[in-house]
């Protein structure tokens, strides 16, 4: 099961196709550890 963060980020990025900038900002972390966060998935 995904948590909260991670079912946010796919559906930033899937969804609403939003930049990889602008989710790392709505989720609050840095560019670098939405890298890790994306290629897990």
């Amino acid at each position: 099961m995904l948590n909260t963060n991670s079912i946010k980020l796919l559906t930033y990025k899937y969804k609403e196709d939003l930049s990889e900038i602008d989710i790392a900002c709505k989720l609050n972390m840095s560019i670098t550890h939405y890298h890790r966060k994306k290629d897990k998935y």
